[in-house]
């Protein structure tokens, strides 16, 4: 596990560890800004954020502990929203910490495999279930942030390093037993640093201040059904729908470089720590699966993002040594799984508005009549969790809040005097409005 350990494979002249130097900046410069414009055209395509824990974060953007949710990337919400950014100001910053983490990515694949392997890191920029799911508030883009950041400053500042890591205990609870990891193969003092988040947050706990806030009442528990997911037929489903899943982001193809550390061994100190994080989040992963019965590409993104540097890696030492075709063969499948990676970004951010487009038309309704206050009875959520999804959306892509500036009736937390009811009705598949108060002015059709 030791760092100093010599390996036991020698690696070719030119391809070890690259120190910074003056222009060290360009490389990452580079990851980042293709990064950024990547996320920016994909939020000028799709300027509504997609899916409820993003809802349900920007409708509880005055607080700071939500639902069950670990609060690091509620900081970020509520910072922004006491700046008094909006929802697309959210998306920004989002993108910025992204496009960040990114760069951090390929600064920790170079540090461990060489100039070439930072290169080799560049298509990770448009990585596609990361860059669908990081241009909405989630929990993946601050884990990796803390992650990637912490360890590379854990060499050069390793009390920075420690204390960086240690946000991981605010960011998913995945992220817990990173930190023993992190104890175990640094072996020094200053390691320990790391569990300053724990013991905060055990200390926060104790003095019952992370009390959660509930920005809707619907359950998001995910356990319900659970003796019906664990079928031999409905777990083989689950598992080769993963299976295309993590194909649409070439999670096997990135495995195959993984593979490789095999021969590479002992690993370095970072290297122990990501091996743990990309095992851990495919364990999370598998129950995560059948807690909710369904696949889809956000399972693929911390798996995908910490295989991504770890690939990286071990082609980039490995690169002089390769034949020309060997070295022709992964630009060009690599090139092209780039390509595709991007290219399923769009249908896959079009099946997150699949199941809501009545709602979201809905939004657009209520947005038309801004002199109005409404009432809403909304739809109920096709899937096995209970929740509403016509007031979920509404407080998701607006700037109003049920039992504020409207009134979900199903909610019971009452609100201002409606002028404006929406009704969703099952047979018409649509929702049905009626006044009850006031008059229509401007481009308000009712």
């Amino acid at each position: 596990m030791s760092e100093e350990t010599p390996s036991a494979s020698p690696v070719p002249e030119g391809t070890g560890p690259v120190p910074l130097h003056r222009k060290a900046w360009f490389q990452p410069a580079v990851l980042f800004g293709l990064a950024m414009v990547a996320r920016l055209v994909l939020i000028a395509a799709f300027p509504d954020p997609w899916q409820f824990d993003a809802y349900q974060r920007w409708a509880a953007r005055d607080h700071l502990w939500v639902q069950v949710w670990l609060p690091a990337t509620q900081v970020v919400v509520y910072a922004v929203a006491q700046l008094g950014g909006g929802i697309l100001a959210l998306r920004l910053v989002m993108a910025f910490i992204a496009s960040i983490t990114v760069a951090m990515g390929g600064l920790l694949a170079r540090r461990l495999g060489g100039e070439r392997a930072g290169w080799l890191y560049l298509p990770m920029a448009v990585y596609g279930p990361y860059l669908v799911w990081s241009v909405v508030p989630y929990q993946e883009s601050t884990l990796l942030f803390a992650l990637f950041g912490g360890l590379l400053l854990g060499k050069r500042w390793p009390v920075v390093g420690a204390l960086l890591i240690g946000t991981l205990a605010f960011c998913r609870y995945e992220g817990w037993p990173l930190l023993l990891v992190y104890i175990a193969v640094h072996r020094r003092w200053s390691s320990v640093l790391c569990l300053w988040g724990v013991v905060l947050y055990f200390g926060i706990d104790a003095l019952g201040l992370n009390a959660p806030y509930a920005a809707s009442p619907d359950s998001f528990e995910d356990w319900e059904g659970i003796e019906n997911k664990l079928r031999w037929k409905y777990a083989r489903y689950l598992f080769v729908h993963l299976w295309y899943e993590a194909a649409g982001g070439g999670l096997q193809w990135m495995l195959f470089g993984g593979i490789l550390m095999v021969r590479s061994f002992p690993w370095k100190r970072e290297q122990w720590v990501l091996v743990f994080a990309f095992l851990g989040q495919l364990a999370a992963t598998v129950g995560w699966m059948f807690s909710l019965g369904v696949v889809f590409s956000r399972m693929s993104v911390i798996p995908g993002m910490v295989l991504g540097v770890l690939a990286a890696t071990e082609v980039g030492r490995r690169w002089p040594g390769l034949p020309r075709w060997g070295r022709t063969t992964i630009l060009v499948f690599t090139g092209g799984l780039t390509l595709w990676t991007v290219g399923v970004t769009v249908p896959d951010v079009q099946r997150m508005f699949r199941t809501m487009r009545f709602d979201v038309d809905m939004v657009r309704t209520v947005e038309s009549c801004p002199d109005d206050t409404w009432s809403i009875v909304p739809r109920r959520h096709p899937g096995p969790r209970r929740r509403h999804d016509g007031c979920e959306v509404l407080q998701g892509l607006t700037e109003l809040r049920a039992g504020q500036e409207f009134v979900c009736e199903p909610w019971e937390w009452g609100g201002p005097e409606p002028t404006l009811r929406a009704v969703w009705t099952r047979k018409e598949n649509a929702y049905v409005v009626e006044r009850l108060g006031g008059e229509a002015t401007g481009e308000c059709p009712f």
